[in-house]
């Protein structure tokens, strides 16, 4: 059923290319272990929704959430970003796993003063 509604959907190709993006997206976030990959990985997976939104041009209300998503995501980017830097500052690398090794190295005191 789904495959035939696309067919007959001018851009449901597109729409579909983007969905399966969005999913790779989503398994390369879940996947990764490194604060900077995260950070790629919802950029793509707002990059692809974005597209989603925007699959069908003639739908005005999916242009209006497009832009106004579009603009939050960036936002959001930029949060993600200062939080990563400051992450870099404190421990020194982005690899989460890393940081959670250090941390379980250290004596339990050590550890609730920095926790």
């Amino acid at each position: 059923y789904a495959q035939k509604n696309f067919e007959r959907e001018r851009n449901g190709k597109k729409w579909l290319f983007w969905f399966f993006i969005s999913l790779l997206s989503v398994q390369f976030l879940v996947m990764n272990g490194d604060l900077l990959l995260t950070f790629f990985a919802f950029v793509s997976i707002s990059l692809s929704f974005h597209n989603l939104l925007l699959a069908f041009p003639d739908r005005q209300k999916s242009k209006l959430a497009a832009t106004k998503k579009f603009l939050l995501s960036r936002l959001g980017d930029l949060c993600f970003l200062i939080g990563a830097a400051f992450f870099y500052q404190s421990f020194g690398t982005f690899n989460i796993q890393d940081v959670l090794s250090h941390l379980n190295e250290l004596n339990p005191q050590t550890r609730e003063e920095l926790v």
